[in-house]
């Protein structure tokens, strides 16, 4: 399913509905929440391959967004905001084990990896120094 919600894009092969309507208010808290005057832009947004976490990427605030799926989908909980290592993280995804992000900066060049903990969603920095001009897409065969 993509969707398009709110300069959004919503990729997912789960049913996705409840998750994106619950993202659309969370995320406007969140950049509430962190008092974040500059410009902001959600770019990649990503569902665990459980469906239990929700990661949004913001371009402007260089970060990553990551969200608990709660109550059957309707309700998303920020448990995490990290930065993305780099200026504008143009994309990302989730490899096939689950076990990391892997982020691409487009305006710095450069891709970050992330150790992705199955249980409590939580992110890890464990390298931000490939550097990858021009990194648009972040795809696993």
């Amino acid at each position: 399913m993509v969707q398009q919600r709110k300069n959004q894009s919503c990729q997912s092969k789960n049913n996705s509905s409840l998750i994106s309507s619950a993202l659309d208010k969370k995320y406007s808290e969140l950049l509430t929440y962190e008092h974040w005057t500059a410009h902001n832009g959600a770019a990649a947004i990503r569902v665990s391959h459980d469906g239990r976490f929700v990661y949004v990427s913001n371009r402007g605030h260089n970060s990553l967004a990551v969200f608990k799926v709660t109550h059957q989908g309707r309700v998303l909980d920020l448990v995490q905001t990290i930065g993305s290592a780099g200026d504008f993280p143009r994309d990302f995804n989730i490899d096939p084990s689950g076990q990391y992000i892997v982020v691409a900066n487009q305006n710095t060049d450069n891709v970050t990896v992330f150790r992705r903990n199955q249980e409590s969603g939580l992110l890890t920095k464990i390298q931000q120094d490939f550097p990858i001009p021009e990194g648009v897409r972040v795809m696993f065969y």
